[in-house]
């Protein structure tokens, strides 16, 4: 049986990391499991370059003005 899921983010969108604190990072995977839909997301803090896995609450879309 196929699962059709639709993600809000998409790969290389700029989100916003609402638990750090106003960090923001780069989407780089979408992942849908038995947890429900998470986002791969890079981010650097402190000077280190860190990665880690989050829930769709957990990110915020930045709306750029171009």
């Amino acid at each position: 049986m196929a699962t059709t899921v639709e993600f809000q983010f998409f790969i290389g969108q700029e989100v916003l990391i609402k638990p750090l604190e106003k960090l923001t990072g780069r989407v780089d995977g979408m992942y849908y499991d038995v947890n429900g839909t998470t986002y791969g997301v890079v981010y650097w803090n402190n000077g280190e370059r860190k990665r880690s896995v989050m829930y769709e609450w957990e990110l915020e879309a930045i709306r750029r003005r171009d």
